[in-house]
């Protein structure tokens, strides 16, 4: 496996530090899951938001950063070497008490 640049380890701990409430709600409920679950991985020059390694599966919460930048997310997750499921933000609050 190739070695990660260490500016997109430096962002990935960065986005960590700085998680939006969607991604706190989603990681308390994921987190002691198994297969195991790690947030913000860097895979080549892209970072998912949470990924399960031995699945290669990868979750990304599409908020407002995301509005008007289709065909980015597009050649993001062709470039991904797992599988994307992508959930919209306000549901995921809208679910919380689910």
């Amino acid at each position: 496996m190739p070695r990660i640049a260490p500016e997109m380890t430096s962002e990935a701990r960065r986005l960590r530090r700085e998680q939006t409430a969607e991604e706190r709600v989603i990681w308390a409920r994921i987190r002691h899951v198994q297969p195991r679950f790690t947030r913000q991985l860097p895979i080549g020059r892209y970072v998912v938001d949470f990924a399960c390694r031995s699945l290669r599966v990868a979750v990304e919460l599409d908020g407002a950063q995301h509005l008007g930048a289709e065909h980015y997310d597009a050649q993001r997750t062709a470039h991904s070497v797992f599988g994307v499921a992508w959930l919209a933000r306000p549901s995921v609050l809208e679910r919380r008490g689910s």
